[in-house]
């Protein structure tokens, strides 16, 4: 072997063996809440109500995707994860945003029923009363 390339191997030897010696950084955590320090140091960690919590900012829907969510809605009332997909494509929206409407909408649906029988119960009482 040429003297320059036993001092290459000789080199990147001793580079490959320091690999297990290498400071591995900690994970990127979440800002603080007080913005005054650019970064969180691991060892300085008080607790974890210090980290920023994700706000999520309301959805608007379009008349049109409301429309076409309601309409399959009115078709479906459960939505499978294909035409969930293909939904939310169609209109413009995320997966989650459709997964989460078609929630509320459900809810609201039960709500609705629940809230008609209690009336057509309250009529049938009523006209119970009336007749006697």
């Amino acid at each position: 072997m040429s003297p320059l390339i036993t001092t290459l191997t000789d080199n990147c030897g001793n580079i490959f063996s320091n690999v297990n010696n290498i400071i591995k950084p900690d994970p990127i955590r979440p800002m603080p809440k007080d913005s005054g320090t650019s970064l969180v140091n691991s060892n300085n960690r008080e607790d974890n109500n210090n980290y920023r919590r994700r706000t999520w900012s309301r959805a608007v829907f379009s008349s049109l995707q409301r429309k076409g969510l309601e309409r399959r809605f009115a078709i479906q009332k459960y939505i499978a994860k294909p035409d969930r997909r293909q939904l939310a494509a169609m209109l413009g929206l995320t997966d989650a945003q459709v997964k989460v409407w078609f929630q509320n909408r459900r809810i609201k649906w039960r709500l609705t029923k629940e809230s008609e029988k209690v009336i057509k119960a309250q009529d049938s009482d009523d006209e119970h009363i009336n007749v006697e």
